[in-house]
């Protein structure tokens, strides 16, 4: 995938002056923090905070300071920011060998220079250079070494690896660079490239055979790699290299597959290729070449990897070295790896390549992973809707509660196996403030949380023949009574109006959509264990789940009826459901009961009873007794709409201002005979009037959020522009 990186560094700029000027802070400081937590997120670094540092000359600077726990499964090094701010929004700009060496130059003096014990008698307790420097000279025994770390709104021009080595108060230094690709591709797809290089890394390239010439959208090709190559390069990438993986490492069990694996490292090493299925992998492109010492085809270098199948055995290599301490020298493992063509060049024919590679991974998820059971939710675990649910809900903070200084946040598992992966290598202090920042009651396993989600909708949906889940009013069932077949068919409803939703509208699941989602399924969670403390549920067990799902399904019946949607605010910011109203949904919850056991007499089973359109047809009438207390817990639909687009609309403005200047550059001077056009063919509207009168007139304010599509639309109504 090409990105146009002067399009993408205009919008971090545009991004940059906003936040800048809402928070009244240097534009500079709003970009440290910007990059710290993609920096963070994809390349185990410790959390980045800003902290600046410079003299008026420029002789020094540090933007940012991080340092990890060394039992920690993250970057243990001390991590030192420097943050590179071209404003120059006509041209990228490169970063070179010689900008390298200044900008860390800039951070080796500033080190150098807040630790030296006569500079430090000249500073007061409390400013910065006096903290940071104490700090280093404090912890300098403890600290492994240094990592440099450039973030840049240029673009880097040489390579990684050819970074020079350094010493800094006696520890080596690592240089490491986040330019504006880096953020770029984080930004589209939620991870930036990642590339390896054996020749670089270990010294040598892998043999393999081309299994495949034949196919124009797949090359493949057959190797094995050393155990202990596979297992550094999960140790470099992590979860990076799992992002296609519909699992993580799950756990090392007694008799668990993995648990064997474990046994075959330590005690029959070399059988290890023989009793291992291997993996099957996915890239986007490879550099092969012929070893002239042994004229056998050479793996070099690989872009993208993705590990789609396999990734069991992947970390438990890792496992393996670094818990356990066994030795992986003589392990092998099969690798088949497939290489996803994509040579589209035009940006809106991106999304159509992605989501038939996307395709691909998962059919190739589906026929290569045998070793546990594959479930229709794992091969959904990539898809670009999950991932920008996971940023998300990571991102919400929710507040402080009791006595806690801390925030508990909640956990979105979208690929089964990454809560516990999270916690796999953690130990000590490291461990116990993960407990406390994702505590399992806070955790959303997908396909649960499908439910409690669906469970809301009140419109009725069916599944197309031969294809997805459609809204079908005559022959649909509600939400509700859909969740009741199981979490599995909730996800894939779920996946299906989501979907939907999101194609049409990119940014439509924001911060407000993802604490909505989080609010709903606070109410199911509380509603549940309620429920299940009950007396009336105490004396007669059973169909618990079924009775929740009608209870809330009733509940947002009776609102859509008023026209009416639930209003999940006050919920999010408490985080819990108010008392009293809990005490009335659980006592009309018992109702709900109440008929599912004994509505139909025909159905001998109530879980049957509850999954067809009878369940809904008997418990209607209910919805005249829905607690009053759940209205003030309601706001007008159109105002609960209006307010999810007006989110949307933020998150994706940027790209509609893009647009218009786009178009505005291309036409600027044919706006007078747009206008005539339009009037002629009698298509000018007053929403047209107005916009082309300010593009005519060039009036202040020239752009307003929305212009860019208006103007889009303007100019394919005049067939000016394809659509």
């Amino acid at each position: 995938m090409k990105i146009d990186l002067l399009e993408k560094k205009r919008e971090l700029i545009a991004l940059l002056d906003e936040e800048s000027a809402r928070r009244d802070e240097p534009q500079q400081q709003v970009m440290t923090e910007e990059f710290g937590l993609a920096f963070t997120n994809q390349d185990g670094a410790p959390g980045i905070q800003e902290f600046y540092i410079g003299d008026m000359d420029g002789r020094y600077q540090i933007d940012g300071i991080g340092m990890g726990d060394s039992d920690a499964d993250e970057d243990p090094a001390f991590h030192l920011v420097i943050t590179d701010f071209d404003s120059d929004t006509e041209a990228v700009g490169s970063l070179n060998a010689a900008d390298i060496d200044r900008l860390v130059g800039r951070v080796m003096r500033a080190v150098e220079t807040i630790t030296d014990p006569s500079f430090l008698e000249t500073q007061e307790d409390q400013w910065k250079t006096s903290i940071l420097g104490n700090e280093i000279v404090r912890k300098l025994g403890v600290i492994p070494n240094f990592k440099i770390v450039i973030f840049s709104t240029r673009e880097l021009r040489m390579r990684g690896g050819s970074f020079k080595a350094r010493t800094l108060l006696g520890k080596t230094v690592r240089t490491a660079v986040a330019d504006i690709k880096y953020w770029a591709e984080y930004e589209l797809s939620g991870q930036s490239s990642l590339e390896i290089d054996f020749i670089e890394s270990f010294g040598k390239g892998i043999p393999c055979l081309h299994a495949s010439t034949h196919s124009a959208e797949i090359e493949s090709y057959l190797l094995a790699i050393e155990g202990k190559y596979l297992a550094e390069i999960y140790a470099s990438y992590g979860d990076r290299l799992l992002e296609s993986n519909i699992r993580t490492f799950l756990s090392v069990k007694k008799d668990s597959v993995n648990d064997g694996m474990q046994r075959t490292i330590a005690n029959n090493p070399n059988q290890f290729f023989a009793f291992n299925n291997g993996i099957t992998a996915t890239a986007e492109s490879v550099e092969t070449a012929i070893n002239p010492e042994t004229n056998c085809l050479e793996l070099t270098k690989l872009t993208s990897l993705q590990i789609v199948n396999g990734g069991q055995t992947t970390a438990s290599l890792k496992y393996a070295r670094d818990k356990t301490g066994l030795e992986l020298e003589d392990i092998y493992v099969q690798v088949k790896l497939n290489v996803l063509k994509n040579e589209e060049t035009e940006p809106n024919a991106w999304a159509s390549q992605e989501d038939k590679n996307h395709d691909i991974v998962r059919k190739i998820a589906r026929y290569s992973n045998t070793q546990n059971k594959v479930s229709a939710s794992d091969l959904e675990s990539n898809h670009k809707l999950l991932i920008e649910l996971e940023r998300q809900v990571k991102a919400l903070k929710t507040p402080p509660r009791g006595d806690n200084n801390y925030s508990e946040d909640w956990f979105f598992e979208r690929s089964r196996g990454r809560y516990n992966n999270l916690f796999a290598y953690k130990r000590g202090a490291e461990l116990a403030k993960l407990k406390a920042q994702y505590p399992k009651h806070q955790y959303l396993e997908k396909t649960k949380a499908a439910r409690y989600y669906l469970v809301f909708e009140t419109d009725r949906f069916k599944k197309v023949p031969r294809g997805s889940w459609k809204v079908n009013p005559e022959a649909g069932l509600v939400g509700a009574t859909q969740a009741c077949h199981g979490v599995q068919r909730a996800f894939e409803i779920f996946m299906a109006i989501t979907k939907e939703r999101f194609e049409k509208t990119p940014g439509i699941i924001s911060r407000i959509w993802a604490s909505d989602f989080v609010a709903k399924a606070i109410i199911y969670i509380q509603l549940d264990k309620a429920v299940n403390a009950s007396s009336w549920y105490r004396a007669r067990k059973g169909y618990k789940a079924q009775t929740i799902n009608y209870t809330l399904g009733l509940c947002a019946a009776a609102l859509s009826q008023k026209g009416l949607a639930l209003d999940t605010r006050k919920i999010w910011q408490t985080q819990e459901v108010p008392e009293e109203l809990l005490n009335r949904l659980v006592w009309f919850a018992k109702a709900v009961s109440e008929i599912i056991f004994t509505a139909d007499p025909s159905q001998s089973n109530p879980s049957q009873f509850a999954k067809y359109n009878i369940a809904w047809r008997y418990l209607e009438h209910l919805i005249e007794n829905i607690p009053e207390e759940l209205f003030s817990y309601a706001m007008p639909k159109d105002a609960w709409e209006e307010r999810l687009g007006l989110a949307a609309e933020m998150s994706t403005q940027q790209g509609d201002m893009t647009l218009w200047e786009q178009l505005q550059t291309k036409y600027q001077s044919n706006f007078s005979a747009l206008e005539q056009h339009l009037k002629m063919e009698e298509r000018y509207t007053t929403e047209y009037k107005n916009l082309l009168q300010r593009l005519i007139t060039k009036r202040p304010e020239p752009y307003k959020p929305g212009d860019g599509d208006l103007l889009k639309k303007m100019l394919i109504e005049a067939c000016w522009e394809d659509d």
